[in-house]
């Protein structure tokens, strides 16, 4: 099975590119808010033990499935943060005020070194 993950900020796109990936790909998107929000809507709040079993259970059964793979979209902070330092003080990634200060963005030479990159892990992934 072939497992693709989109990390982002939020709000950033990440549920965009997989659904448009889903449409060249034969991967099935799953992405964060699939399990967050009817969490949120059945118990009244966030609850992320069930959350994450839920989780658990939707990669668990997919695995075993025929599909061929699968495109899941998460938050950065729920692995590393986004560079060193990012917390002055303990906590979550996204308590930082300043974590999408323009000072953090790559240069335009970096962003095309980036963008090449991905081009070229897609093109493997489309073949």
């Amino acid at each position: 099975m072939k497992l693709v993950f989109i990390i982002g900020d939020a709000a950033v796109g990440k549920m965009t590119v997989g659904q448009e990936l889903m449409k060249i790909t034969d991967l099935r998107l799953f992405h964060n808010h699939m399990t967050i929000e009817p969490v949120i809507e059945i118990f009244g709040r966030y609850d992320g033990k069930t959350i994450a079993e839920m989780r658990d259970l939707i990669f668990k059964n997919f695995a075993a499935s025929e599909n061929y793979g699968m495109i899941f979209t998460l938050m950065h902070w729920h692995i590393f943060p986004r560079r060193n330092g990012d917390t002055p003080k303990p906590g979550p990634v996204w308590q930082v005020q300043d974590m999408n200060d323009d000072r953090y963005l790559p240069s335009a030479e970096k962003l095309e070194e980036l963008k090449s990159a991905l081009r070229k892990e897609l093109d493997l992934l489309c073949k």
